[in-house]
């Protein structure tokens, strides 16, 4: 028989270095950006979206990656075109881009001077035109010569026939010229204004904003077709086999240009195709993706779960579960892959938190009855695995925050609560700190071990902050006015030696509850702020990371570029290797992380903990009898983090699952709201 032993001793300490380096954030919703999605271009063997100053790559339509390195631009890459030996495109405004893989870009030109609208290779020079007339040529990017055509107009397309250049202008005039010097031109006889030109590789196509279709083959005279569909006609194209068109947000084809079909690909607001080789990409002004290899049939592909703002996000040991404000329940394991598990518009879920055996979701309800009158109230939420979900109406005002002490659920919001189980509920009440007349709205409450303390705005109007602290389970209260200015979303935690409270423009520390320090270098907005037992990660507004080893020095944690464009972040949660973010347009972003961690030899006496496994269980014992929450961080001896575990100790005595171990030395972190202690553990097998 094998016998399984554990060891612990007291000649170890591990130390957690905070991380200076920013992080990694993938978007896992709405992918692949949090940026509104504006055209997409086939470039080479792979289409190019734009993002709102980002790009992204794709070769299916379905697995996306950012292309890195490349000038920012306001505008998508367009109009490209490939030489002998490398790729050009237009970047807005007057810019130029080369590349030689098509996923590399450099500006090669850009100045004054008015926008170019089209770029062509006639194999022997490049020829760009735009605004104002503007036409020039070049051998290979680098240097550009101006040429005169006569014509002021916006110029908006040009195409090497393979005999010569032809150029449409905004009111659908012809310019043609053997080699981009001597130019002739006519004007069309059919009133137009130019919305797009396609090439269908005999012919001239351009659509009028009217709805009218236009053709050419010889390039000096126009041939009208209806278009059989009303409506402004924003992009029309030849895709190989036939005509697409976008008239009014809807899809039509056309094998022809004569007959046409309306499609429907299932997407709202449509903004752009692309196509190549039959893999048709069309995008919505949601930043949609639509997929079709025929131009008839589509399928959607976008990786949205919601759109609904995700106010709040948990971590139970096992998995990441979010809420939102329609009543939308998401799991998911590593934060990346996300299921839908309950939904109801009638409600308002404004927090999620795990108390130890059970997942607890608080907010609101709020419909209208069959004889039109209101009914609204309390929502309390209970799921042991976070797939089975039961609604719960306790008497509590709409509750802002719903937090786990270790021992008790504690609900904030028009009062507070306190429940053992999330099922029944004692409603509390500030007590005598509220004024007169003025009753606090409680927004966060935190929990140090041993105080309680708990944020609300003054509800006369003002805006006044107060910060209220008790010392005795709830029954008493203190309050301090504070400077805060009142904002929707703030967050109170405590982490580890201080309480922290993040809000707009403002952070707040303090050891005791008591005592108030206001931060000179908070960092933004924030909405929310966690400790991750080495630092302080706070997200907020524009998609902002940042995070803090002590609550007044901030820094940047997030490593992409990102713009005020982007969703505000509302919740933020940590397991053992990633961090998820949450917040509005339901936005998901996800990032992992390894602690900074190194083993030193010193003697270290203080506090006693002894350990046995079971069953995959480890069972730990404190020499104090505490009462509460503890957290368990289990290490390689190579200061490699294994697994994290949270655990409610009886008497000091408390176990959590393990997973199976090899026979060696490992580092095992026991943390409560106090005290740390760090122990080798020697497993013998």
């Amino acid at each position: 028989m094998k016998k399984t032993g554990v060891v612990l001793t007291t000649f170890f300490s591990l130390t957690l270095s905070s991380r200076s380096a920013t992080l990694d954030w993938t978007i896992r919703n709405p992918a692949p950006s949090l940026k509104p999605l504006t055209s997409a271009t086939w470039i080479g063997d792979h289409l190019v979206a734009n993002f709102s100053e980002s790009y992204f790559s794709t070769q299916n339509g379905t697995t996306w990656s950012a292309l890195t390195g490349n000038p920012v631009v306001t505008d998508s890459l367009y109009s490209v075109v490939k030489t002998d030996s490398q790729f050009l495109a237009l970047g807005g405004g007057t810019r130029v881009l080369i590349s030689s893989d098509s996923s590399h870009w450099t500006l090669i030109r850009s100045g004054p001077g008015s926008a170019l609208r089209s770029l062509a290779w006639t194999g022997t020079q490049l020829v760009a035109v735009g605004d104002a007339g503007t036409v020039l040529t070049s051998p290979d990017g680098g240097a550009w010569a101006i040429r005169t055509t006569g014509n002021s107009n916006n110029l908006v397309f040009v195409k090497w026939t393979g005999s010569q250049i032809v150029v449409v202008d905004a009111q659908a005039t012809l310019l043609t010229s053997p080699d981009g010097l001597a130019w002739n031109q006519l004007g069309s006889s059919i009133p137009c204004q130019v919305t797009s030109v396609t090439w269908t590789e005999n012919q001239l196509v351009a659509s009028c904003a009217e709805g009218r279709i236009l053709t050419t083959s010889d390039f000096k005279s126009w041939t009208e077709h209806s278009l059989s569909v009303t409506g402004a006609l924003t992009k029309f194209s030849w895709a190989g086999t036939q005509f697409l068109a976008i008239v009014r947000d809807t899809l039509v084809t056309s094998p022809d240009g004569v007959t046409w079909t309306k499609r429907n690909p299932g997407l709202q607001g449509l903004s752009d195709f692309s196509w190549r080789d039959g893999h048709f990409v069309l995008i919505g002004a949601n930043g949609e993706i639509g997929i079709s290899t025929d131009g008839a049939d589509w399928s959607v592909w976008n990786k949205w779960l919601t759109r609904e703002n995700l106010n709040s996000v948990t971590w139970t040991g096992n998995q990441f579960v979010a809420v939102s404000g329609k009543g939308t329940i998401l799991t998911s394991e590593d934060g990346e892959t996300w299921e839908q598990r309950y939904f109801d518009s009638t409600i308002t879920l404004n927090s999620v938190t795990w108390a130890g055996t059970q997942l607890i979701a608080a907010g609101s309800f709020f419909y209208f009855d069959t004889s039109g009158n209101a009914v609204g109230g309390t929502v309390i939420m209970t799921s042991p695995d976070g797939i089975l979900w039961k609604v719960r109406h306790p008497d509590l005002f709409y509750p802002a925050e719903v937090k786990w002490d270790g021992k008790q659920i504690i609900a904030v919001g028009g009062n507070y609560g306190t429940s053992l189980e999330g099922i029944a509920w004692y409603a509390r009440d500030i007590g005598q700190v509220v004024r007169p007349g003025h009753g606090y709205t409680l927004h966060s409450v935190a929990w140090s071990g041993s105080t309680y303390v708990v944020i609300g705005w003054n509800g006369d109007g003002s805006g006044t902050a107060a910060i209220f602290t008790s010392d005795n389970g709830g029954d008493t209260w203190a309050r301090n006015e504070t400077d805060a200015r009142a904002v929707i979303r703030h967050s109170l935690i405590w982490a580890g030696s201080q309480f922290v409270l993040a809000g707009a423009e403002f952070v707040y520390t303090s050891p005791d509850g008591y005592t108030w320090s206001k931060q000179p270098a908070s960092p933004s907005y924030l909405s929310s702020v966690i400790w991750s037992g080495d630092e302080l990660i706070a997200v907020g507004g524009s998609g902002d990371v940042f995070h803090s080893p002590n609550g007044v020095d901030w820094s940047n944690g997030r490593s992409d570029t990102h713009s005020s464009s982007e969703p505000t972040l509302l919740s933020v949660a940590s397991a053992e290797t990633r961090y998820v973010a949450v917040g509005e347009r339901g936005a998901i972003l996800t990032a992992s992380h390894e602690p900074t961690v190194s083993v030193e030899k010193r003697i270290s006496q203080q506090g006693k903990l002894s350990a046995r496994i079971s069953d995959n269980r480890l069972f730990l014992k404190l020499d104090a009898h505490f009462q509460g929450a503890v957290h368990v961080t289990l290490y390689s001896l190579a200061g490699k983090r294994i697994t994290v575990m949270t655990a409610e100790a009886s008497k000091g005595e408390f176990s959590v699952p393990c997973p199976t171990l090899e026979g060696g030395l490992y580092l095992v972190e026991v943390k409560t709201p106090n005290s740390k202690l760090i122990r080798t553990l020697s497993l013998v097998r």
